[in-house]
């Protein structure tokens, strides 16, 4: 130490094939669940004496088997994978490797098989969509509005956006619940959320936190106030949603 001198962390795992290095692959670095995810995951990793290599997808799914084939060339010790709900060819790679692994947050298409032993953390979104709507029909509202998000490349948000037209329908009848998607970039959120307001939509479920925030950022430009000209449920514990309740 005296010395400065530093382990080269190469030479050692030559030696001892570990690389105390565990890859960390999310959709989307700038949502704030994600990014939440990944620096728990990370701390949780360095207390047991590993590292995260760290890696976003960016929803897609060659993105996701660029990074897949990289954490394999650095050797790592195991992988965390928020994936694309499809076994791909590097996937399919990394799954052979019999590395420790889970998925998370996501499921992944088991058409491919040899997926028995790769564990799944994730949440079933129809008890919490359930009771959301349950809450909005108490508070007076006859219809209800969902906002999805960009489900075209996210099968979290498919799901998300499945249950809520199961229950809603269920609680509202189809005639009154209105269903809409946006972009990845959130752009057509304010589009989307004036069509709502035209047909007589006050209260919002939102299935991505992104959307949320634009909607908040759209209805404070407008002069429209939460809770009284529209109510409005999100997914995720972000803490800005804390400061507007």
């Amino acid at each position: 130490a005296q010395l400065g001198y530093i382990p080269d962390s190469r030479a050692q795992a030559m030696r001892s094939l570990r690389t105390k290095t565990v890859g960390l692959l999310v959709p989307d670095i700038r949502n704030a669940y994600f990014a939440e995810l990944a620096y728990t995951v990370q701390d949780s990793l360095f207390e047991a004496g590993y590292c995260a290599f760290i890696g976003t997808s960016s929803e897609s799914a060659s993105r996701q088997d660029s990074f897949i084939t990289s954490i394999l060339s650095q050797r790592i010790d195991g992988a965390i994978i928020v994936p694309q709900g499809e076994v791909t060819e590097a996937m399919r790679k990394l799954i052979e490797q019999r590395l420790p692994m889970l998925f998370m947050d996501r499921h992944v298409e088991p058409q491919a098989g040899g997926l028995e032993h790769v564990p799944v953390v994730d949440s079933d979104p129809k008890k919490g969509i359930h009771d959301a709507l349950l809450d909005v029909r108490q508070h007076g509202f006859h219809s209800v509005g969902y906002i999805s998000g960009p489900i075209i490349v996210s099968p979290s948000l498919q799901e998300r956006e499945q249950a809520f037209r199961t229950v809603a329908s269920e609680i509202f009848g189809e005639e009154h619940v209105f269903v809409e998607s946006t972009g990845f970039d959130q752009s057509s959120c304010a589009s989307v959320m004036h069509r709502m307001i035209n047909v007589g939509v006050k209260a919002l479920i939102i299935g991505y936190s992104p959307d949320a925030l634009r909607v908040m950022q759209v209805m404070a430009q407008e002069g429209l106030v939460i809770g009284k000209d529209i109510s409005l449920i999100s997914f995720d514990d972000v803490e800005v949603f804390r400061l507007a309740t």
